[in-house]
């Protein structure tokens, strides 16, 4: 009676393995697959910085603050050890000791710098001239004055961002393109920029993760926004180009280009110094 009943056991349990075994292979698909369709299609863009190439003048009250914390400085500073950096009576000791004491003068005044150092007979340096530029001084003009916009020295003391036009659309806006294969977003952008605007430029990706997104409309594309500086180089377009023209443009140059109430604007210039 035992050996009977644990049989009739065991085919009881090997049928309870098939029904589920069976069940689990009857069960529906996972709605994963249905999500991902319905995601919009993703772009990447890529905003390229030139900063600026001119020190810009300083303010008065920045001009002030510079030479008072150059009082401080020199005031709470040790004497320079003369013994351990210049040899004794060497010419390169003297005019030291000269330009120390026109310094001293020029900063507090002739009654606390002293007497003027004898120093002997010391012979004139040679000058040496520098090519300076104010930003006035912009190449690349075009005729009637107006700045050749697709040259990068154009407005050195400010900050500059690449923009390119688009063939089919005529609409000014960032370089862009889509995803390719398995490649990552920020890969897409750097891939699309030298796609769209050859490889004669040397940039640097900021970082791999976007800075910005432009959204569609319902089922529109979203573009994703990477920042990077350009280094050497300027953009090349080419026939095959999907850009008719470039133009390196300030802030208020990009908002008239894309439009006070365009929804580009609205989320690049918060990226824009």
């Amino acid at each position: 009676m035992q050996r009977q009943s644990i049989q009739r056991i065991g085919r009881c349990a090997s049928t309870s393995r098939h029904s589920i075994r069976c069940a689990s292979t009857e069960a529906p698909a996972s709605s994963s697959t249905s999500t991902n369709d319905a995601l919009p299609p993703l772009r990447a863009a890529m905003l390229v910085h030139r900063s600026p190439l001119l020190t810009p003048t300083p303010t008065p009250f920045e001009s002030a603050y510079y030479a008072y914390t150059s009082r401080l400085r020199m005031a709470l500073s040790n004497p320079v050890p003369l013994d351990f950096y210049f040899k004794k009576g060497s010419l390169t000791e003297r005019r030291f000791q000269r330009a120390q004491w026109a310094r001293e003068r020029e900063v507090f005044g002739e009654r606390l710098a002293g007497k003027k150092v004898d120093v002997g007979d010391i012979p004139a340096e040679e000058v040496v001239q520098l090519n300076t530029r104010k930003e006035g001084d912009e190449p690349g003009r075009a005729v009637g004055g107006e700045a050749d916009k697709t040259r990068i020295e154009r407005v050195g003391a400010g900050d500059l961002y690449l923009l390119v036009k688009d063939k089919k659309s005529g609409q000014w806006g960032l370089p862009v393109g889509g995803l390719q294969g398995k490649e990552a977003l920020h890969e897409a952008a750097v891939r699309s920029l030298a796609d769209g605007l050859g490889k004669g430029m040397d940039t640097w990706l900021v970082t791999r993760k976007p800075i910005g997104l432009i959204e569609g409309q319902s089922d529109a594309e979203h573009t994703f926004i990477f920042k990077s500086h350009i280094l050497t180089g300027s953009p090349e377009l080419t026939s095959e180009s999907p850009y008719s023209e470039y133009a390196w443009l300030t802030k208020e140059e990009i908002r008239q280009a894309l439009g006070d109430e365009g929804a580009v604007w609205n989320q690049v210039e918060p990226l824009l110094n």
